[in-house]
């Protein structure tokens, strides 16, 4: 999914791939999200992360991005369901069996350091068995949420720090 996306996106061989931590999300606000060729989920990952963060711009395409959302899922047979039932007034017994699938869905967050790079910040699994459980996109997009929060909390307190200002040249250095 991931790899099929960056090639869109104009990589002529498969990226090299890096591993970064969540916390390097701070500061970034353009992001893109690709859910393939069906826009339902792309358009729920983004409305439930407006939600919680409206600063952040969406893109129309991955080259305009500083972070970069993949999500698919798929759907999996889990199993098969019985149920018999008696026909009222009659000894007569009806049975009826069912396929239950079992969504099955993945995510990636990442940036792209450099052409032909790519860094994996996030990653993300779910799965959804029933109708009356959430949404994978709605899951996908609350992890996302969480994650970036806890970055921005994280560059907040850092910023705080007088030995980190002053390494970064936001402070002079004390007499």
């Amino acid at each position: 999914m991931l790899i099929l996306a960056l090639t869109a996106s104009g990589f002529a061989q498969e990226p090299a791939y890096e591993y970064g931590k969540p916390e390097e999300m701070a500061g970034l606000t353009k992001v893109f999200v690709s859910t393939g060729l069906d826009v339902g989920p792309r358009n729920n990952i983004i409305r439930e992360i407006q939600k919680k963060l409206p600063k952040l711009i969406f893109t129309d395409s991955a080259e305009e991005a500083d972070l970069f959302l993949s999500f698919g899922s798929s759907s999996e047979p889990a199993g098969v369901v019985t149920t018999t039932r008696g026909v009222p007034g009659t000894d007569t017994r009806r049975s009826q069996s069912q396929v239950v699938t079992e969504e099955l869905a993945t995510g990636y967050v990442a940036t792209f350091p450099a052409p032909g790079r790519v860094r994996i910040l996030m990653s993300f699994k779910d799965t959804r068995s029933n109708l009356f459980e959430r949404k994978t996109t709605t899951n996908f997009a609350r992890a996302f949420v969480k994650a970036y929060l806890e970055a921005e909390k994280a560059k907040a307190e850092l910023q705080k720090n007088p030995y980190y200002r002053m390494l970064t040249g936001q402070d002079k250095k004390p007499d």
